[in-house]
């Protein structure tokens, strides 16, 4: 997966002023326009089933925005992602856990050396994973398969975790080779129809030649024999319902 991660830190003074889905959206703006000559201002959005925005006239320019403490994030990918920060603080580790991870895990996490970092490396990497589906918090996080997709650990300070999540490449792959099957059929499907338009044409035109001329002696012109007249007649019937159908 290919993608690039605007972010910035948000200023001491502007803590706590509810100024995070602003920034978001800023770095939005500067990443689209820097990144693919776009304004972001004269691109329509729209929502999935579960609330994820997404480019209406852009499918091949996806973002996901994440935000924790003091840190702002915005991913490009050319694929679905899903981006997720979290500072670490103190919460009620084995109570979250019960909601959070699978039964067997929740004590190998709260053994681990260091209990924190465990418990915020599953936290964000299940976030990003649901911001990734689009399915939201409507997924219950403890049937999170991590065999599914591939992610990547964010390095960042101490005190701080992050993930990202997209397709894996063997998803990739299958997803490209069904492309290809799809435009080979388009492909066939326009041959036949272009050797079908070649052969009524042909036929059309055999029908519709100019009919024979007879040399009326006594008169010395020419003129259109009568079969040749019914025959344009017939002719001309059918190209009109041919051509209106």
């Amino acid at each position: 997966m290919n993608g690039i991660i605007y972010y910035t830190k948000i200023r001491d003074e502007y803590n706590s002023k509810n100024m995070e889905h602003m920034i978001g959206e800023k770095l939005l703006e500067i990443g689209l326009e820097r990144e693919f000559g776009r304004k972001l201002a004269f691109e329509p959005r729209s929502k999935g089933e579960h609330g994820k925005p997404f480019f209406t006239l852009l499918p091949r320019i996806h973002y996901n925005i994440t935000h924790s403490g003091k840190y702002v994030m915005c991913l490009f990918a050319g694929e679905e992602v899903g981006i997720d920060v979290q500072i670490h603080k103190k919460v009620n580790y084995e109570r979250i856990l019960e909601r959070m991870v699978p039964a067997d895990m929740i004590r190998e996490i709260l053994d681990a050396d260091d209990m924190e970092k465990a418990f915020f490396t599953q936290w964000v990497l299940r976030e990003a994973y649901i911001k990734w589906t689009g399915e939201g918090l409507s997924r219950d996080l403890r049937t999170i398969s991590m065999d599914k997709g591939n992610y990547i650990m964010l390095e960042l300070e101490p005190g701080y975790s992050g993930a990202i999540w997209s397709r894996d490449d063997e998803m990739n792959k299958e997803m490209k080779r069904s492309f290809r099957i799809f435009i080979l059929k388009i492909l066939a499907v326009v041959f036949v129809l272009c050797i079908c338009y070649f052969l009524y044409a042909f036929v059309y035109r055999a029908k519709t030649e100019l009919p024979t001329k007879a040399v009326v002696t006594n008169r010395g012109a020419a003129v259109y024999t009568l079969r040749g007249q019914k025959q344009m007649l017939s002719q001309k019937e059918d190209f009109s319902y041919f051509a209106f159908d």
